[in-house]
């Protein structure tokens, strides 16, 4: 859902294209960690980590302030939003990168 939101905010020209990237780093994270889950349910069926809940409570605060500035048209805040969605992003990297190396831990002792 935060996705969604996160795609057609940047369809609307809200988030700068400076920044996009940031979307497709959280969006490969994302269905990279789907398709995992699909190979391996037994092995990847993990619950989610701290930075992983982080990472989300950071994702949609950037999504608030994204609104936020469309709904009163505040632009100063489009900078906060950016720049959390960057941080959620790299986050997002980070949390996925130990998500797969502990689910390639756990295959190894099997």
């Amino acid at each position: 859902m935060a996705l969604a939101t996160l795609i057609m905010l940047a369809h609307l020209g809200q988030i700068e294209n400076a920044v996009i990237w940031a979307i497709y780093l959280i969006l490969f994270r994302e269905i990279a960690i789907m398709g995992l889950r699909s190979y391996l349910p037994k092995v990847a069926n993990m619950g989610s980590s701290k930075l992983g809940k982080i990472k989300s409570t950071i994702l949609n605060l950037s999504i608030f302030l994204f609104i936020i500035s469309i709904i009163y048209g505040c632009h100063e805040l489009t900078l906060f939003a950016n720049g959390a969605l960057i941080f959620a992003s790299i986050l997002s990297v980070i949390s996925g990168a130990r998500y797969f190396a502990s689910v390639f831990q756990l295959m190894r002792k099997r």
